[in-house]
């Protein structure tokens, strides 16, 4: 096994044995995946076409951000930040962990397993939160839903004197190592440790994902929705291709086979074309040609093929508004996504665990400290659709005459910041106010 080598040039050796052990095209269809997600469509879109990269070309590519749009929409777990019942210090310190937790979700759906790791910033209390959702890992044979080895870039654009930075994990060693596998000097000023060895004695991440391993620790990832992405965007670049032509005519030159690589041709240009060019002096003949392409078709196998892609992710694509939908017809209409959401809910109950583990070694480690806490509890928020206003009084005022929730309930779901003695003195304040002016109209108040 490559930890065993106690050789000088062990890192070397391990970096090279990353490199050979590793599925590369697993990690370029990881780096397409993420493209998507962040909307860098058209060197694929091009790729697909048969076209180089020219620094003039004004050829109509075109892409719809589905990928990111259908991540989001099935992204519900932590679009409402979870109630976490546990002491005061610890949500002190991790006063930071719902927002990267809401990113880390998006990321998740997106790339076959996530990395997370909890750090604290020299000088601060509480935990800011690494997501590495692009690395090369050894799974762990004995816990295949963790690695016992992974390796990530690291950003250092431009860099005087490294072009491309890798951080290596593993229980025993933290290194940052340059293109070559070498370790670099300047530990430290890359968030190293000098002696790089790894100071928690485990790797410090937890590994985040949406799918239970059977075989493969790399299970899951969109590539469903990348690759209809990927087609829709070839359609609609194809589409906006044509209707230039379409709409200006298809030029057509009639001459020898001699006469066609002197004539130059194409978007925002004019075909000059002369006899003389001709060796026997034949004239070389241009006309425009109709191509009367059936755009409405076109458009509707596009559409079919994003409201496909879109259904199979029990997510809704409205193409009109009609109305609007009561919350009972929103349920019903987002059923799927509603069923998908109770099942990731329970992955996501292990990721709170896992990154709890890691917290508290964190913890111990950087800071001295420990939590009074011996394990996490969390309550996730369910998903509440918008539902009609008197619905919405109906429902609030019988949980009341039945003794289900007060009206400080309701009012902590208009100010969920507030404090329950802010939200009593608001209520104090507000019947105060009301039986000053009981009996007025609105716009009496107003204007009192």
């Amino acid at each position: 096994m490559i930890f065993q080598n106690n050789g000088k040039d062990l890192l070397e050796q391990i970096f090279k044995q990353y490199y050979a052990e590793q599925d590369d095209n697993r990690y370029d269809s990881v780096t397409m995946l993420i493209d998507f997600y962040e909307n860098d469509h058209i060197p694929y879109i091009r790729q697909k076409l048969n076209r180089e990269p020219q620094s003039n070309d004004d050829f109509p590519y075109t892409f719809i951000p589905i990928t990111r749009h259908i991540i989001k929409k099935k992204s519900l777990v932590y679009k409402k930040e979870p109630t976490r019942d546990m002491s005061e210090s610890y949500l002190d310190w991790t006063k930071e962990k719902d927002h990267q937790m809401k990113e880390a979700e998006r990321q998740t759906r997106l790339v076959p397993v996530v990395a997370m790791r909890p750090y604290i910033v020299a000088g601060k209390d509480y935990f800011k939160y690494e997501i590495v959702r692009h690395f090369y890992g050894i799974c762990d044979p004995l816990d295949k839903q963790s690695f016992k080895a992974i390796m990530y870039k690291l950003s250092v654009d431009h860099h005087d004197s490294y072009d491309e930075l890798w951080a290596y994990w593993d229980d025993e060693r933290f290194v940052i190592v340059n293109s070559n596998g070498v370790p670099i000097k300047e530990q430290e000023a890359f968030g190293g440790v000098a002696d790089m060895k790894n100071p928690y004695g485990e790797i410090p991440f937890a590994f985040l994902r949406f799918n239970n391993i059977i075989d493969d620790c790399w299970v899951g990832g969109a590539y469903d929705i990348v690759n209809a992405n990927w087609n829709i965007d070839i359609a609609m670049t194809d589409l906006n291709w044509l209707h230039r032509y379409a709409s200006f005519k298809q030029p057509i030159v009639i001459a020898n086979a001699s006469d066609l690589g002197k004539i130059k041709w194409g978007y925002d240009q004019a075909v000059f074309m002369t006899p003389n060019d001709n060796p026997q002096g034949q004239a070389v003949e241009f006309d425009l040609l109709d191509l009367e392409a059936n755009f409405e078709n076109a458009f509707y196998l596009i559409q079919k093929q994003m409201d496909m892609i879109s259904m199979m992710s029990g997510v809704n694509l409205n193409w009109e508004l009609k109305g609007a939908p009561s919350g009972f017809s929103l349920v019903v209409k987002n059923m799927d996504l509603l069923m998908d959401w109770e099942d990731d809910i329970g992955f996501c109950r292990q990721w709170e665990r896992s990154l709890f583990e890691k917290e508290k070694i964190v913890l111990k480690t950087d800071a001295k400290r420990t939590f009074a806490d011996k394990e996490i509890s969390v309550n996730f928020a369910d998903v509440k659709f918008p539902v009609d206003p008197k619905e919405t009084r109906d429902q609030v005022d019988w949980e009341i005459e039945n003794n289900y929730s007060t009206g400080l309930d309701y009012m902590a779901t208009q100010d969920q910041d507030a404090t329950e003695d802010e939200l009593k003195s608001k209520r104090d304040e507000n019947k105060k106010y009301n039986d000053e002016y009981a009996g007025t109209t609105p716009l009496t108040v107003i204007n009192t």
